[in-house]
Parts: C-alpha cells; sequence; structure tokens
C-alpha cells in the first residue's frame, strides 16, 4: 500500500483529538506518519 486517506467530520478539535487517542492504527503505530487537513466539502443536487 502507496497511501491511505480518511475523510471524517467532527464538531471539534477536541474531538478528533480524543478520535485520533483511540484510533487502533495510531496506537499501534501502523502509520508512520499522519497529516490533517482541513477540506470543504461541495454538496451537489443537495446531496453530500
Amino acid at each position: 500500500m502507496k497511501g491511505s486517506a480518511l475523510i471524517l467530520d467532527f464538531e471539534s478539535r477536541k474531538e478528533l483529538d480524543e478520535y485520533i487517542a483511540n484510533e487502533p492504527y495510531v496506537v499501534e503505530n501502523v502509520w508512520e506518519k499522519i497529516e490533517i487537513e482541513p477540506i470543504n466539502v461541495v454538496i451537489a443536487n443537495g446531496k453530500r
């Protein structure tokens, strides 16, 4: 595998940090590097 991406939605940075603290791949050091970037979601035809 060359890489992977997760697109998640959290109400706050605190919720994101709590998720990361308990995420199995993070806890078990599966990923060498984690980058967190905000994104904009475009809604077309009223659907996400």
